[in-house]
Parts: C-alpha cells; sequence; structure tokens
C-alpha cells in the first residue's frame, strides 16, 4: 500500500487514521511550513516532514506524497488507460539553486581517489552536465554555468585542455563515485546530516 499525503501527516504525528486526523496532521505541519515526504531512494512507506522549500529544491532526495484526491485520480485514470494523467502530469518541479546543485556534485563526486569506490575519469564540461542532469526533473541551469559553479566553488579545480577523441575540449580530471554506490552515498549522507 502506498502512502497517501494525508495519511503521511498522520504517521508523522502518530495520530490514529480519521478524517478529522488527517486534517488536523495536514493543518499542523503546513502551519509549521513542512510538508510530508519520503526519501527519493528510500522506503515510500516511511513518511518524514521536511521543509516545504527544502522538499521543492532538492527533488532529487525529497519525493512528496500525493494528496488523496490526486492519487484517486490517478488510480482511476490506471484503470481507465489514460496515460495523460500519470502522476508526474501533479509533480511540481521547482528551479534548483546553486548551492542545491554544489550539494549534489559533491555528493556524486570526490576532488580525491576514494579507493574501491570512485574511478578517476577526464569529464570534459558537457559529460559533467551530462552526469548532473539526470538528478534533476527538469534542468534550469547550463552547461556552462554548471561548471562556472564548480570554478568557482573552489575545490575542483580549473578546467584544462585535453584532446579527446582528436578533438580539444576543457574538462577536469575528478573521482566519479561508482553508479551503483551514489543512491547510498547520498541516503548515507541525508541520514547522517538529519541526525
Amino acid at each position: 500500500m502506498s502512502l497517501t499525503k494525508e495519511l503521511a501527516a498522520c504517521a508523522i504525528y502518530g495520530l490514529e487514521i480519521t478524517d478529522e486526523n488527517k486534517e488536523e496532521a495536514l493543518r499542523r505541519l503546513q502551519k509549521a511550513r513542512l510538508t510530508p515526504v519520503y526519501l527519493a531512494n528510500g522506503d515510500p512507506t516511511v513518511a518524514v516532514a521536511v521543509g516545504i522549500h527544502k522538499a521543492k529544491t532538492e527533488p532529487w532526495k525529497f519525493k512528496e506524497f500525493l494528496s488523496e484526491e490526486i492519487k484517486n485520480k490517478e488510480d482511476k485514470s490506471t484503470e481507465d488507460n489514460k496515460s495523460e494523467n500519470s502522476r508526474d502530469s501533479y509533480e511540481i518541479e521547482v528551479p534548483q539553486s546553486r548551492r542545491a546543485v554544489i550539494e549534489l556534485v559533491n555528493m556524486i563526486l570526490s576532488p580525491h581517489p576514494i579507493e574501491s569506490i570512485t574511478h578517476e575519469k577526464f569529464l570534459t564540461e558537457k559529460d559533467l552536465y551530462e552526469l548532473v542532469k539526470p538528478y534533476f526533473a527538469e534542468t534550469n541551469f547550463s552547461c556552462n554555468q554548471l561548471n562556472d559553479w564548480l570554478g568557482k566553488e573552489g575545490s575542483w579545480g580549473s578546467t584544462k585542455r585535453k584532446v579527446v577523441h582528436g578533438e580539444r575540449l576543457r574538462g577536469r580530471t575528478l573521482h566519479v563515485i561508482r553508479p551503483e554506490l551514489r543512491g547510498k552515498i547520498i541516503l548515507r549522507t541525508e541520514y547522517t546530516n538529519n541526525k
């Protein structure tokens, strides 16, 4: 069974599931400027409350629960085989901040080698952008902007020119965390930061 926003709110406050308690729990969360979410790579039956702004600006970490009304519409559309009313059409996409993008880059790249976790790779500016892009539903930053942010951040060094497949390109030699470990590292970082 997947949780709805109302059930998740009751679970956060440990309330019995009634219509009154659903409304009360959502009201309390809204008053505190919180929203019920689950970790993107975590168990969707475990609800936690985070700030509304944080949930919206870091969609790769937090997934919001659907309200009962939207969930019912989605279930009905699934039964009717209408793909235009999929869950994605109800999700709110919010532009990512520079800080959130840099935080994500810090979770999937390391400026220093970590044995059996990272592998060294020369990433062109476009390669780096393509590596980060899948973590966002929609990007509001360009390839050049991402590389500018990394340069200003300082820990990644400046770009170097290198010949790749007969073409001279700018990029950085970085230590990329193996793909199969990225989700685990992001979850562990979230768990450690929330303690």
